[in-house]
């Protein structure tokens, strides 16, 4: 009696744990804010190599996200690492005010090499801001006014001093 077992493509298991991640404006932009994190994956197609397929980034995000696989061990079914790294420049969020936010959402697929099957994970990295001292212009900040000969009313001088807020 012969009797043959034929396999089929069964989808890797991608865990949903560390998908979030986070940032803070500084207080004097500088370089870039940056995240990062892993995503354990398992896959009983003990053959079966995997792949990051595009990140697709959410309307409007500032930064960007790559994601790669660090970790396949093929043949042990143990499956293996997702890795995936934030960042966004730090001047590019300073209009945010203290306190407000901003969420940026990235989504890709964990890919294996048999029959293409495919496991979709998001990672939502929220932007939080600081908040900002206004600069305030050094003009005009002198006012002079004469004393009158025979003192009648009030002696008066006005003026206008200038000032920015990158906390929209």
């Amino acid at each position: 009696v012969t009797v043959t077992i034929t396999g089929t493509g069964d989808a890797p298991i991608v865990a949903i744990a560390d998908v979030t991640g986070a940032v803070t404006e500084l207080e004097t932009p500088a370089g870039n804010l940056t995240d990062s994190g892993t995503i354990g994956f398992t896959d009983v197609d003990l053959t079966d190599t995997h792949s990051i397929g595009a990140v697709t980034p959410s309307a409007g995000a500032l930064g960007a996200l790559t994601a790669s696989v660090t970790a396949d061990t093929t043949n042990t079914g143990t499956g293996g690492v997702v890795s995936w790294d934030y960042s966004v420049a730090a001047a590019d969020v300073e209009y945010l005010a203290e306190g407000q936010t901003k969420v940026e959402t990235f989504t890709f697929d964990v890919v294996d090499s048999a029959g293409g099957d495919t496991v979709q994970r998001t990672v939502t990295v929220t932007i939080t801001g600081t908040g900002d001292a206004p600069i305030v212009a050094i003009a005009d900040v002198t006012g002079a006014v004469t004393e009158l000969e025979t003192p009648a009313g009030n002696l008066t001088d006005s003026g206008t001093i200038g000032f920015t807020d990158v906390d929209l």
